[in-house]
């Protein structure tokens, strides 16, 4: 390998290793404003989960990787704090459905606003370009996360499944 191309590889090893701890100061950040408004960070993430929707309890909770009666626990201090609404589910009613209420969406606006102000000066000098150019980036990062989490296998049940349900559905079909 010619220099160029070790410095180059470097310098990249570099920028993602800044990137992956900027990542983990703010969740450390993200999750002490949980705690200063009295949630867990499994609280803040269900809040997050059924931001746009409304979920089935178990649903939320493979999504956020809990057992199943830590789920319960959640989402029944989430309901008695009028957080989200916790409902039988019309078509089983052996399941719930949680959505989020009001106090829970401006719990999430409190705490994505302190970690906003957290980041926004630091930008506030930078060019369009570059401002342009993070903001590609970052959103480059979240997909690539994101897709890593739907094709990690995980266990339930003590079986291994992918954590998007439609796949775990076909893998089975196939079998």
């Amino acid at each position: 390998m010619d220099t160029l191309s070790s410095e180059r590889s470097d310098s990249v090893d570099d920028a993602a290793e800044a990137i992956v701890d900027a990542v983990i100061s703010l969740a450390k950040k993200r999750k002490r404003l949980a705690k200063r408004k009295g949630l867990s960070v499994e609280a803040l993430d269900t809040l997050e989960v059924v931001e746009d929707e409304t979920k089935i309890v178990g649903d939320v909770q493979h999504e956020i990787d809990v057992a199943a009666a830590h789920m319960t626990r959640v989402t029944n201090r989430l309901s008695e704090k009028k957080l989200i609404s916790k409902k039988r589910n019309a078509e089983d009613e052996r399941k719930f459905d949680v959505s989020i209420e009001p106090d829970g969406t401006n719990v999430l606006l409190d705490i994505r606003g302190a970690l906003v102000e957290l980041i926004a000066p630091m930008l506030t000098d930078s060019s369009p370009e570059f401002q342009r150019r993070m903001t590609q980036i970052m959103e480059a990062i979240h997909e690539r996360c994101e897709e890593s989490l739907l094709n990690e296998p995980r266990q339930y049940n003590g079986k291994e499944k992918l954590a998007f349900p439609d796949a775990d559905e076909e893998e089975e079909r196939v079998a």
